[in-house]
């Protein structure tokens, strides 16, 4: 396997679900998942744009996170499960920055019906291990609403460690929100 490839598909603990690469096939049980949750993701996270819940805009989102992946600046993945691949949450690497600092950005989701379940703890357990040992990062960071406790759980359970309080630091609804900031670090140099 080639420096940073991923296999075809990981199974995850906490219920029968494979963690894998989006295709652009994905697009339209991709755009499901976020019509699914989109009420339930609006606590936590930004307004999208109406054309966010389309297949095209998932298709294009796709297309355009396969050329972050082809350009070494950030790694997506979809948590599927069941006949015909329904997608169940979604986990990414982003923000990869290399030279000195090794590090980068984790973000996950999960379909409200599967949550409490510890698909996202393995989700990020797994992304992490892969981010240490496939492409060499030494810092994996990720940042959380205070008020998002079942997010904290996540993390936590995952083996981060919070750091501080990043205040003020995403616009989410209409509001800058304060970010628990949480890192797992490698143990290899």
């Amino acid at each position: 396997m080639s420096k940073g490839a991923w296999p075809a598909g990981v199974p995850l603990s906490g219920g029968p679900a494979l963690l894998r690469p989006f295709a652009d096939e994905d697009a339209q049980a991709r755009c499901d998942f976020y019509v699914r949750n989109r009420s339930y993701f609006r606590e936590h996270s930004g307004i999208e744009a109406d054309k966010f819940y389309t297949p095209d805009g998932q298709r294009a989102i796709i297309r355009s996170q396969h050329a972050d992946q082809a350009a070494g600046d950030g790694w997506y993945w979809g948590i599927f499960r069941g006949p015909g691949e329904h997608v169940i949450g979604v986990v990414s690497l982003t923000g990869i920055v290399r030279g000195p600092f090794q590090a980068a950005w984790i973000g996950y989701s999960i379909d409200e019906a599967h949550t409490g379940r510890g698909l996202a703890t393995h989700a990020v357990q797994a992304v992490t291990a892969h981010a240490f040992r496939d492409l060499g990062l030494h810092r994996v960071e990720a940042g959380v609403m205070p008020s998002n406790a079942a997010s904290i759980r996540v993390l936590e359970k995952a083996g981060f460690a919070r750091e501080g309080l990043m205040r003020q630091t995403v616009l989410i609804n209409g509001r800058w929100e304060d970010h628990w900031h949480y890192a797992a670090v490698s143990d290899t140099p």
